[in-house]
């Protein structure tokens, strides 16, 4: 909402591209047709409309060729002084960050990251979201995601308060379905929410309305046909 501040941390990403891609999604244009202006007159008005929206967004991006907790938390200040307010973190991703101390390997070093950014989140008093990714013999398996899969660190799971595991459960011609495995929950129940992937933008969206028990997940279909996810979102 646009009330709301929110601070993305990017070493991969400049801005201009990051809101580019961000237009090109909330208009569901393929990026590579957005990237070459190749959309209909209904397709640019729309696109019109969300960057005039975007400009107002309170979303500030920075784009650094290295990034440290220290630096983040020093950034995270002082958007809090500019902007009166700092409602979210976003950190893409953290097996990108380095730590400016010695460590004797890079489970370490992570641990040590991952503390930081905990204690960083808790002095801003805002939220936090970090993706990581996951381990070799985790994407292999195919089968349910599970804890042991964070690639590195188990620190990562012991500080983050929700850890949420992005499962494909069917593979389609234009969409997949996944299945957001929230496997800790402080506060809360573990569950799991499906969402449907529209590859041609890169676009997530919820299709149920209601939480999910593990038990109602079918965990391994990736090898179905791939006309089972394109009927169902179809509907």
């Amino acid at each position: 909402s646009p009330e709301k501040v929110v601070a993305y941390f990017t070493v991969e990403m400049s801005s201009i591209e990051l809101m580019k891609r961000l237009v090109a999604i909330h208009a569901r244009i393929p990026y590579d047709n957005f990237r070459r202006g190749l959309f209909s007159r209904e397709e640019a008005r729309l696109v019109m409309e969300l960057e005039d929206l975007a400009s107002r967004w309170q979303f500030p991006i920075i784009h650094k060729g290295k990034l440290t907790p220290s630096t983040i938390h020093a950034e995270s200040m002082r958007i809090r002084q500019e902007y009166g307010r700092l409602d979210l973190i976003v950190i893409d991703h953290i097996g990108l960050l380095r730590h400016e101390g010695r460590h004797d390997n890079r489970v370490r070093e992570l641990a040590a990251i991952s503390n930081e950014i905990k204690g960083a989140l808790v002095d801003l008093e805002c939220a936090g979201i970090v993706p990581a990714q996951i381990n070799r013999e985790g994407g292999k398996r195919g089968d349910r995601l599970q804890l042991t899969d964070l690639r590195d660190c188990g620190d990562l799971e012991q500080d983050a308060d929700i850890v949420g595991l992005m499962n494909v459960t069917r593979e389609g011609a234009s969409f997949d379905s996944y299945a957001l495995d929230i496997a800790k929950q402080r506060n809360g129940r573990a569950a799991v929410v499906e969402l449907m992937f529209d590859k041609s933008c890169g676009r997530f969206e919820s299709y149920g309305t209601d939480y999910r028990s593990h038990s109602e997940i079918e965990w391994n279909q990736r090898s179905e046909a791939a006309s089972v996810t394109d009927e169902y979102w179809k509907k």
